[in-house]
């Protein structure tokens, strides 16, 4: 599927002969792809690095990750069923990569008689979901420190410049163009200067190549599956408790936009802060199987012992408000501190930079201000979320077709107005004032906060994977873990997740 998944067909347990009966392994824009051609279209780069068998450094399937799915597939045929895969096999079966601005071919004469679709026409590389609205909102990578004025992905005239995109769905997401991957196949240390768990730079997020600019230059992708559902039903919760002492107000999202803005309001008067991380499903950043709530208080005598407890709707609204702040709060020291790990280069934002926000959450004034303090930086709410991954298909296809003799730049694709209109970032500070509440801007009474809760959550985040990892919430019981942060998985813990990790290329193939 659009980034990441696709691959043969067939589940369960793998029967003999089934990679032989398999003559191509592709992703479905790489399909949907082949079928407008008429042929066996190639991968685009930026969305087969999803697969997890694509070398983001080189470009190429990786040969490393070739073999150990072929092992992994041919370890799971049944005793003395013949038909396993070769490294060699599956590397013909995926086919070539190509640039994402690459013209793959010319239309069918199938589309053209049935569409009247002109002979002749070209077709660009397919690529998937998120590479494409990253190309929708024309984000590139940054510039340099001290390049000078240029906004990178910004539509110029020295106003706000889109950094990154952060769209409040179903799911929450954040993409960052960056000139570079910074992630490197030897282990990291971790925040705060503490020694990483070998492979733990791996486990913070995800690295793409770029959609619209040539190597290196690349994207980063933080992914969340408990966004919408959960918020919607935590302002239900909310809503029902005003309703039941007799409170005015029937909007759910209104309630819980007013709590979510006051969550940075504890920690600025001293009092004790809470972090939640609260599931109604499994999460995949970070990575936990069971849903519930994983919690800590933070206290002026230092960190508490870290709970664990189930999703009861009990508590009072006092816990209701607490679960939206906690949420919220949360939510965006993840996206912050996984980002610094995963920029570590980065200089801190400028009063120019701004992130671009999409998506049904976008509607809370209260959680845009509390990005805005979180990253330090200018938050802007967008009306063009919606159809961005659909604009970013077209323009890619005009790219495309324009870097026929060479690579040009994407914003040379669209003019400036019309970039300007489609991010929502060119506003001047007259239009800004008038602007009917679409930007947000970090708040100085919460700077200090906004620092230190950041390094405290880092340290909380990490700790609920050992406290996951461990077992020490099988039992259901809600019991404490003591939060120690010079302590590492176990070796046995490590090497469980280590063979997930690679497992999990096989079953992206599968899929």
């Amino acid at each position: 599927g659009g980034g990441g998944g696709g691959g043969a067909s067939g589940s369960g347990a793998v029967g003999g002969g089934l990679w032989q009966r398999t003559a191509r392994v592709a992703l479905v824009s790489s399909f949907l792809t082949s079928v407008l051609v008429g042929d066996a279209a190639p991968v685009d780069e930026s969305d087969g690095a999803g697969m997890n068998l694509l070398d983001i450094h080189t470009r190429h399937w990786s040969q490393k990750a070739l073999h150990a799915v072929a092992a992994v597939a041919s370890a799971r045929l049944p005793e003395g069923a013949a038909g396993g895969l070769r490294p060699t096999q599956l590397r013909q079966m995926l086919g070539n990569v190509v640039e994402p601005y690459k013209v793959v071919g010319n239309i069918s004469s199938y589309f053209v008689a049935r569409l009247g679709i002109p002979r002749g026409a070209r077709v660009v590389a397919g690529s998937g979901d998120n590479p494409c609205t990253l190309a929708g909102f024309g984000l590139t990578a940054p510039p340099p420190a001290g390049a000078g004025d240029d906004d990178g992905g910004g539509a110029g005239g020295g106003h706000l410049a889109p950094r990154m995109l952060v769209s409040l769905g179903t799911s929450d997401t954040l993409l960052a163009p960056v000139a570079r991957s910074n992630l490197s196949p030897e282990p990291q240390r971790g925040g705060g200067g503490d020694a990483a768990t070998p492979g733990d730079d791996l486990l913070v997020g995800h690295c793409f190549p770029s959609p619209i600019e040539p190597k290196p230059a690349a994207f980063l992708m933080l992914c969340y599956k408990n966004g919408g559902t959960l918020r919607a039903n935590l302002a239900q919760q909310l809503l029902a408790h005003r309703r039941g002492r007799g409170a005015a107000g029937h909007d759910p999202w209104r309630c819980f936009s007013e709590v979510a803005g006051a969550a940075f309001e504890d920690a600025a008067a001293g009092k004790d802060v809470e972090f939640r991380v609260v599931l109604d499903m499994p999460e995949i950043t970070p990575v936990i199987e069971r849903p519930g709530q994983y919690g800590c208080r933070f206290t002026a005598a230092g960190p508490r012992p870290l709970w664990f407890g189930g999703r009861g709707g009990g508590g009072g609204e006092a816990e209701a408000e607490a679960l939206v702040r906690g949420h919220v709060l949360s939510r965006f020291l993840s996206m912050y501190t996984r980002m610094r790990r995963l920029r570590p280069d980065d200089a801190p934002p400028s009063p120019r930079d701004a992130i671009l926000v999409g998506g049904g959450g976008a509607r809370s004034d209260g959680m845009l201000q509390v990005l805005a303090d979180v990253f330090g930086c200018a938050v802007i709410r967008t009306e063009t979320s919606d159809f961005a991954a659909a604009l970013g298909a077209a323009l890619r296809a005009k790219h495309g077709c324009m870097c026929g003799d060479g690579f040009v730049p994407f914003k040379d694709a669209i003019d400036n107005a019309s970039l300007a209109r489609l991010q929502g970032f060119t506003l001047s500070e007259e239009a800004e004032a008038a602007g009917g509440g679409r930007v947000f801007r970090p708040r100085a009474q919460y700077r200090d906060a906004a620092k230190f809760l950041a390094t405290n959550y880092e340290a909380f985040e990490r700790d609920i994977g050992r406290f996951y990892l461990n077992g020490r919430d099988s039992s259901g019981a809600d019991e404490g873990f003591d939060l120690d942060w010079g302590v590492d998985i176990d070796g046995a813990h490590l090497g469980a997740a280590a063979a997930t990790v690679a497992l999990g290329a096989f079953f992206a193939l599968r899929r």
